[in-house]
């Protein structure tokens, strides 16, 4: 295959991308890089080097390589169109349409590479070209190159803000990166800039689900579908947004349905398997998704989820071995996406600590306000943190908030002493009321069962002194196995290797082990998952008694909690309490790999 490098314009567009990309220390300099767009200047003409006869004649060879390019690409024969197109660029070199229609064909024939190269020549010579930056953030998308897609996403929708792919591309980028609120704020505005159709009602409905408005984004899905019946991409997100309301075996349906009518949607079967249990009847499915490995038109992220599912798939079969094979390739996978960078992550778990003097906290213990409404659920994902958040808002006067991102969102700018530690604190004081009040404004407590709150534990305490906060703890290789085996939609770089889940793992027991050391312990429970499945009710009363309240018996039936549920584990939600997750471990134990380190680790 001939190689396409770049030209000089487009090489310097690639770097613009890559530095947009590039991996950085925090998610608020995360934030900073994937906010940029691609704003390069207009290249400078060069003097002609052809005669405009010369041009003429080059056009003119060119023509019937690139008519013949698009009538193959209208029957989907893309490779034989890209290398028709291939001819019609090596007879005019300055022709745009040639390239750009050389790097679709290349994309849609599974060949991302070449594909980025031929687009960037289009955009050198045609630097306005939204469908152009779009194909390339594509592009890039398909290398698993996520960062520099975003850019590329950006730019498209600044030269056309109507452009719907774009915004859904974007989005869908931009959540995995956990920038909800602005993917969500992107899809609206671009649906009230496209013309009228069922791609509106989806950018609509994607948009809601992302602010988690399940009603209203069920409303506009099923808006779509009655324009697009036969629409698999609105079939999974329905089934998504069903499964968030935990309804279940709607969910099913929606997930089977977008598969019949459109196989590659590797993310419906993601969903479907996790739905319930897989079965030896899902066999002849299992096998279809199976071939879908070598399917060019896979991208890595759908790659990622086809390898997870069916690793859940044999998982259920009680196959570990060919489990353990799918996670692995599914990480492998992540790992190129999403790389950790340990380096980074000790040096933000540093900072904290040396802000949060035993000194320090107790100068600005009188700083935050009274109210005793918040109560935290914290600690490493997987550890039972949406069971308990389930027990406690089955209580009547206890409303369930999720995975709130305030604390998160914040963590960063604590990782130096703030200049007016009184200020910012009555601040963030004012705001997280603000975001419980959201939650409900009548609850006598309100939980937020974001796990990565354990970065935030001592600007919690500053600003709500009286605040609960719970820190859930499970067996640590159970803990990592779990993240190891599960796909969770924001970012888990450091879960794609057992070595970088004990090094984070070991990090967390390091700052976990500073705040309680600091930190008063007033307000302060753990809690065991082994414990809790064991001693439910025990246990259960003992959340109950932690919370302040009186006792309720609909604590002890979770499962028939009817709240929206938007994590990983919302499956497991909706299912009475089990102990099939307790020693989990032990059936994985051949291939433990790092994790067999964290077996002297466990809590006492």
């Amino acid at each position: 295959m001939t190689r396409i490098d770049p030209p000089p314009r487009g090489r310097a567009l690639l770097a613009g991308l890559t530095e947009a990309g590039r991996l950085v220390d925090d998610r608020s300099s995360l934030r900073e890089a994937i906010g940029q767009s691609l704003h390069a200047p207009p290249p400078a003409k060069a003097p002609p080097s052809i005669t405009a006869a010369e041009q003429r004649r080059r056009q003119a060879l060119a023509h019937p390589h690139l008519a013949r390019g698009e009538r193959l690409a209208a029957a989907g024969r893309w490779a034989d169109a890209a290398a028709a197109c291939r001819r019609a660029v090596q007879a005019d070199p300055d022709s745009a349409k040639g390239w750009y229609a050389l790097g679709r064909a290349c994309l849609l024939s599974g060949q991302p590479e070449a594909a980025a190269a031929a687009l960037l020549r289009a955009v050198d010579l045609t630097p306005d070209n939204a469908d152009a930056h779009l194909a390339i953030g594509t592009a890039f998308d398909a290398q698993g190159q996520l960062l520099p897609a975003i850019a590329a996403f950006r730019r498209a929708l600044e030269l056309a803000p109507h452009a719907l792919e774009a915004a859904s591309r974007l989005a869908t980028l931009l959540a995995a990166h956990d920038q909800q609120a602005e993917a969500a704020d992107i899809l609206l505005r671009t649906a009230d800039r496209a013309p009228p159709g069922a791609a509106v009602h989806v950018a609509r409905g994607s948009a809601h689900g992302l602010r988690r408005e399940p009603a209203a984004a069920e409303a506009e899905l099923r808006l779509a579908l009655a324009r697009a019946p036969d629409d698999a991409l609105t079939w999974r997100l329905l089934g998504q947004v069903l499964a968030d309301q935990g309804r279940i075996p709607e969910s099913r349906e929606a997930a089977a349905r977008a598969l019949r009518l459109d196989a590659t949607q590797t993310s419906a079967f993601h969903d479907l398997v996790r739905a319930g249990r897989v079965t030896e009847a899902d066999r002849v499915l299992m096998d279809h998704m199976a071939k879908l490995v070598d399917d060019p038109r896979m991208t890595p992220r759908r790659l990622m989820h086809l390898h997870f599912a069916l690793g859940k798939a044999h998982d259920d079969l009680d196959e570990p071995a060919a489990a353990i094979a799918r996670f692995d390739a599914a990480n492998a996978i992540r790992a190129r996406l999403f790389p950790f960078d340990r380096a980074a992550w000790t040096r933000r778990i540093d900072r904290i600590i040396a802000t949060f003097t035993p000194d320090f906290v107790r100068a600005h213990a009188a700083a935050g306000v009274a109210d005793d409404r918040p109560l935290l659920i914290l600690g490493m994902p997987r550890s039972g943190t949406t069971l308990t958040e389930q027990i406690l808002s089955s209580h009547p006067q206890i409303a369930g908030g999720g995975e709130l991102s305030f604390w998160t969102s914040e963590a960063h700018r604590w990782e130096a002493p703030p200049a007016d530690v009184p200020g910012t604190v009555a601040r963030l004081a004012a705001g997280y009321r603000a975001a419980l009040d959201e939650v409900s404004a009548d609850a006598r407590r309100v939980t937020d069962k974001n796990p990565y709150n354990f970065l935030a534990f001592g600007t919690v305490r500053l600003a709500f002194a009286n605040a609960r906060i719970i820190h859930t703890r499970r067996h640590p290789v159970d803990t990592c196995l779990s993240l190891y085996t599960t796909f969770i939609a924001s970012r888990t770089d450091y879960a794609a290797s057992r070595a970088d889940l004990v090094f984070f793992y070991r990090e967390y027991l390091r700052l976990m082990d500073h705040w309680q050391a600091v930190l008063p312990a007033a307000r302060f429970m753990e809690l065991d998952y082994e414990r809790l499945v064991a001693e439910r009710e025990a246990e259960t009363r003992r959340l109950v008694d932690f919370a302040g309240l009186e006792w309720d018996a609909a604590c002890l039936a979770p499962e028939a909690n009817r709240r929206v549920v938007h994590t990983a584990s919302v499956y497991q939600a909706r299912r009475p309490v089990y102990a099939s997750s307790v020693e989990r471990w032990r059936r994985y134990e051949p291939w433990l790999g790092e994790l067999r380190e964290l077996l002297d680790e466990v809590p006492a």
